[in-house]
């Protein structure tokens, strides 16, 4: 259910929605109370990235899902504060956030 390529008939409960919310949020707890100081800092065998880089980047892809089916579904890209306060539509992909003046470079 959670393919947005294959979508479900599938309706659950408020009951059932509120068991999987217990158990999605209790499993990175265990997993991340699981990690050393050295898992994070080394890296696992046959991989590039250090296990702290591997965490944030799962995290990253997690956080742009939701994002992504927003913009397909609804063709607005959403919105995110920053400190710099600053957004500018440079008309690619519904816009980017950046500091000062935007250049255009046509290829």
């Amino acid at each position: 259910m959670d393919n947005p390529e294959s979508p479900t008939s599938v309706t659950l409960s408020d009951e059932q929605l509120l068991e999987y919310l217990d158990r999605i949020e209790k499993k990175p707890y265990d997993y991340i109370d699981s990690l050393t100081d050295e898992m994070l800092y080394e890296c696992p065998e046959g991989c590039k990235h250090t296990g702290m880089k591997l965490v944030l980047r799962h995290i990253s892809f997690h956080t742009g899902m939701p994002n992504g089916q927003t913009a397909v579904s609804t063709g607005k890209f959403p919105m995110w504060g920053s400190q710099a306060d600053k957004y500018v539509d440079d008309g690619i992909f519904f816009g980017r956030y950046r500091k000062g003046q935007v250049t255009t470079i046509h290829v």
